[in-house]
């Protein structure tokens, strides 16, 4: 026999002899059967979990907004007060465990029947400072929502009686029978441990699942085994970066930074449906996929079977699911007359409920799939195409999924495919069809429940991955919670719901946890060592995906480390470096960059050889020079012929000089186009392959060889030249035009107050007629219209002063432009330049961040014909008037204040106006402060609520 007792404080002594327990308890206990409701937060800017019930007590943690937590009990902190900030809750949650101000949720209760034991009163709060509402008589059964303390430290029951809430003393109701729920089969505590323990749930499902008996004691909980481990399918799940997606508004913990997922030149996600989708990081996805974070009471329905029950899957409740899309109501039939279908001679079921959320989820208030519009696709025209699950609609970088969709709809591009009643040219026939192809495609291949449709573990290992509904990771747990809400609303959630959820083999202990925030970039975008004063280089160039380098050069005894400077492609990643100390032989230095969200690492490992009988290499100053060595190309067009030209700076000699050739400029293959016998020569006539009207790019670099080493001097600048057969007449401008296409430009750029400067250079040579002076605001990437152009070529600098957002990153190139015989001939671009920037200092910053900082609490109360909203603001900065928002949804606010006050003291409101009975209406506030004519906002109050009566 089990017996499990939940007490506050207590004692307990066990004596066990032979089969006889005895328990000694010193406190009041609240039972075995207790419910807990569950709370969603309302305010916008989250809640801080307490340590205990008073905001003086410790902060140990922070749930977001709209987030939904469990509610243990209520406790009351002022004897005889209903204020709600008097009214905490004593919660769990993923977040953490602890207390909440009860103003700062909404609460969503559940019932368990009790029986009380003596004739009894029944109080407006709990505790005898309250009045007596009346008495309720012995042996009455009472549903019991919620515990609840006193000031003092009593316990009573929040019961729900005579259509309303009260409270009554716990002593006198017992709690140790369960009623039976609506469906039947409700189990009592003992025989629930027992269904857990022989379904063999592991320890870490048991307490999420334990919450939900309490509330639903008719629910149950089947448990799927499946034969490969938790990190196996993690990983086959993550080995397609494009099979799992996230909205980019999503923080970026949740945001893949790997290879083909982030752009690390631009700093940003490459989209991968439209620009809106990015792939989701491993965490991301764990955090989705593990079952554990989804035992809740709005996420649970992810493993209900999506199976047709009349009895409560009713047309009503399809309506009532479908108001929030473009659909007419009149679809709802259509809806349940899809759950039972014949199709090719085999019967398909289907829950309606399932097909219209996913309608809800998939389309949401857009009509684009359903409206027949008509549209061009592969040339070909289409109309009266609907499409109300998204069938068909392939994700697409180009954002074209949904036109996709409706060429699905159609029987595709030819329009002949008539598999799952297609075309669907009525809305009729994409409900049924689509239904059809959803039964057929997902449920029969054993993807019967959301979790499974979204993540397809019951196909094997090799199945996961592949096969899913959606790319979004989130889908399941969306789709779940609409299902729940609807649930609720139709007052189904007493029936006898079974769910399957899956339990993966060595499923860790701990559950996946949320993504942090911060980016999980972890990789460099350059390493460079030396030692002392001597630049080393590495036997292979440095690539941010490569992780091992070594050093060419053995280094001597005098070296005992080396300097190592890198450089993060994320300047919040952290970057240590260890092994660095040098000992005989080979060593191997360790560089360890950690992401911002320190959940990702990635190591770079450097190799150095020291070999302290080295005396110092008596040629290094030589090599250095080399090394430090500048050429300068120029070309030539000949007849027949480019010519190349080059000068060396001054101090090293050289061996020879190799010269380079491309079409692409900057993309040179190893080997050069010649190389000269000495290196004295300073020019060389390029004869054969040549194509006119091709434009050829030329470097040049000098080799020395010291002791069979070579050692190379600079690259030259690039020098371009484009080619005319000698048969085409020749320009007589050709000259001028090559010098101003060979002419480069250097940009720079500072920020001023209020502007970013930009000033270039030109070189030397060939004069210009104006300058084109271009903005963006991604590297790279410009269109084709100048933000300036100067009125002629002497000019310098210029000014950008409007179109600025303070905190953004701008990029300027320039060209120069020089117009002969009507045509234009550009010069080079120059450099790219770019400078965040950042809005004069206001001298009233002091103030504006005062106001924007402060904060308002709302409460409201109902009177006669009213609700009264009242509000306070914390100390410090002035108001000049307050702006009331008052809506049907909680959240739901349009941009028109209910009322504005006239001043900044107020802080009462009576709203007589547009109230209907039984309506629950939500309020909330926020301050306005005008200086030199800007409008500058407090932060919003939490949200008050109250039914009109």
């Amino acid at each position: 026999m089990t017996i499990k007792i939940h007490v506050t404080r207590t004692v307990l002594f066990l004596l066990c002899i032979a089969v006889t327990c005895l328990f000694v308890v010193t406190s009041e206990s609240y039972g075995v059967s207790v419910p807990e409701a569950t709370a969603t937060i309302t305010e916008s800017d989250g809640v801080n979990i307490r340590s205990s019930y008073s905001t003086s007590s410790s902060i140990v943690g922070a749930i977001p907004y709209r987030s939904t937590v469990y509610i243990e009990k209520e406790k009351y902190t002022v004897a005889g007060s209903s204020n709600k900030t008097d009214i905490w809750y004593k919660i769990s949650s993923s977040y953490g465990d602890g207390y909440i101000r009860s103003d700062l949720a909404s609460v969503n209760y559940s019932y368990r029947e009790g029986k009380t034991t003596s004739t009894i009163n029944y109080r407006k709060g709990p505790g005898t400072d309250f009045s007596s509402e009346g008495t309720v008589e012995k042996g009455t059964q009472v549903k019991v929502a919620l515990a609840a303390e006193t000031a003092a430290g009593s316990s009573w029951y929040k019961i729900y009686y005579n259509n309303a809430y009260y409270y009554i003393s716990a002593s006198y109701v017992d709690m140790d029978s369960p009623s039976e729920g609506i469906g039947g089969g409700a189990l009592t505590d003992a025989q629930f441990e027992a269904m857990l323990e022989s379904e063999g749930f592991p320890e870490s499902y048991k307490t999420m699942l334990r919450k939900l008996h309490v509330n639903h004691p008719n629910w149950k909980f089947r448990a799927k085994h499946v034969d490969f481990t938790w990190e196996e399918a993690l990983n086959k799940q993550c080995a397609n970066s494009n099979a799992n997606l996230v909205s980019r508004n999503f923080s970026d913990g949740f945001k893949s930074v790997q290879k083909g997922d982030y752009d690390f030149d631009k700093h940003t996600y490459i989209g991968k449906d439209g620009d809106s989708w990015v792939s989701a990081s491993k965490e991301g996805v764990a955090y989705y996929m593990d079952p554990r974070n989804w035992l809740t009471e709005s996420s649970i329905f992810m493993f209900e079977p999506n199976n047709y029950d009349p009895t409560y899957q009713t047309e009503s409740l399809v309506k009532k699911i479908l108001s929030t899309t473009a659909l007419p109501s009149t679809a709802a039939k259509y809806y349940i007359s899809a759950a039972e279908q014949t199709y090719n001679g085999k019967k398909y079921v289907i829950s309606p409920v399932y097909l219209a959320t996913k309608t809800r989820q998939e389309l949401g208030s857009s009509d684009f799939m359903i409206n027949g519009h008509k549209f061009t696709y592969s040339g070909k025209t289409f109309e009266n195409c609907y499409n109300v699950y998204n069938i068909g609609s392939v994700d697409s970088p180009d954002g074209s999924a949904a036109t996709k969709g409706l060429v699905y709809a159609a029987g595709g591009v030819n329009k002949t495919d008539t598999s799952y009643l297609r075309p669907w040219n009525t809305l009729e026939k994409a409900v049924k069809g689509g239904a059809i192809y959803i039964a057929s495609t997902f449920l029969e291949r054993n993807q019967y429940t959301s979790y499974y449709e979204r993540y397809n573990i019951m196909n094997g290992l090799s199945g996961i991955g592949t096969y899913q509904y959606a790319t979004a990771i989130f889908s399941a747990a969306t789709q779940a919670s609409l299902i729940q809400n609807n649930y609720y609303d139709f007052g189904v959630l007493s029936e006898s719901f079974t769910f399957e959820i899956p339990v993966y083999k060595s499923m860790p202990s701990t559950v996946a946890a949320k993504p942090s925030v911060a980016s999980n970039n972890c990789y460099l975008d350059s390493i460079t060592v030396s030692a002392g004063d001597q630049k080393l280089s590495f036997t292979k160039s440095f690539n941010r995906f490569t992780s091992n380098y070594t050093v060419k050069t053995t280094v001597g005894a005098s070296v005992d480390k080396l300097t190592i400077k890198t450089m993060k492609n994320d300047n919040d990643a952290t970057v240590t470096i260890s092994g660095n100390s040098l000992k005989e032989g080979d060593n191997k230095i360790t560089i360890k960059v950690k992401s911002p969200s320190g959940k990702y690492t990635k190591n770079y490992y450097v190799t150095v050889s020291k070999d302290s009988s080295l005396s110092e290499n008596p040629n290094q100053d030589i090599i250095d020079g080399v090394e430090g060595t500048s050429l300068t190309a120029s070309s030539e067009l000949g007849d027949g012929y480019i010519r190349i030209n080059w000068e060396k700076s001054y101090g090293y000699k050289v061996d020879y000089f190799e010269i380079f050739k491309s079409t692409k400029s900057e993309n040179y293959d190893s080997k050069p186009l010649y190389t000269t016998t000495d290196g004295t020569k300073r020019t060389m006539k390029n004869t054969s392959n040549l194509v006119s009207d091709t434009r050829y790019y030329y470097r040049v670099r000098g080799v020395r060889v010291i002791d069979g080493t070579k050692y190379y001097t600079k690259w030259s600048n690039e020098t371009v030249r484009t080619y005319k057969n000698p048969e085409s007449p020749e320009n007589p401008n050709q000259d001028i035009i090559d010098g101003v296409e060979g002419t480069s430009l250097t940009a720079s750029s500072e920020l001023g107050d209020g502007y970013i400067r930009i000033n270039w250079e030109k070189s030397y040579g060939y004069k210009v007629d104006y300058f084109e002076i271009f903005k963006s605001t991604k590297s790279g990437i410009y269109d084709g219209k100048p933000l300036y152009t100067t009125t002629d070529g002497t000019k310098r600098t210029m000014k950008n002063t409007s179109n600025l957002v303070n905190g953004t990153r701008y990029y300027y190139r320039v060209r120069g432009v020089r117009v002969i015989d009507g045509t234009k001939y550009y010069t080079q671009w120059s450099s790219e330049a770019n400078r965040i920037y950042k809005s004069p200092e206001n001298p009233n910053q002091d103030i504006i961040d005062g106001v924007e900082g402060t904060t308002l609490t709302a409460s409201s109360e109902l009177g006669d014909g009213y609700i009264r909203i009242n509000w306070e603001k914390s100390y410090g900065y002035k108001v000049d008037y307050f702006e009331i928002f008052k809506s049907t949804k909680s959240g739901g606010y349009g941009s028109k204040p209910l009322y504005t006050t006239t001043d900044g003291t107020k802080r009462t409101l009576k709203n007589t106006s547009n109230l209907v009975n039984g309506t629950r209406y939500y309020y909330k506030v926020r301050g306005v402060r005008v200086i030199n004519g800007m409008k500058y906002y407090t932060k919003w109050s939490n949200q008050a609520n109250r039914i009109y009566r």
